[in-house]
């Protein structure tokens, strides 16, 4: 979820955020061998000084994982 959080980020022009804030990480369900995992990423909130990215994993339409991710430019 972080790696795609972090080509979110700079999808969006920001080659180098200052700081990374892991706000909240949320295990939902298990995760088992053979599980294909879909993990997706949107921008939630934009500011001039903070991007927001929240991400999601799920496999088979079951949420496995959710986040929270604050960037400082």
């Amino acid at each position: 979820m972080l790696d795609l959080s972090d080509v979110l980020v700079h999808q969006n022009g920001v080659t180098h955020p200052m700081k990374l804030h892991i706000k909240r990480t949320q295990y939902l369900d298990m995760v088992r061998p053979g599980d294909v995992l879909e993990i997706e990423a949107d921008i939630s909130k934009r500011s001039e000084k903070n991007i927001t990215v929240s991400a999601r994993v799920s496999s088979a339409g079951v949420a496995k994982v959710r986040g929270t991710f604050s960037y400082e430019l």
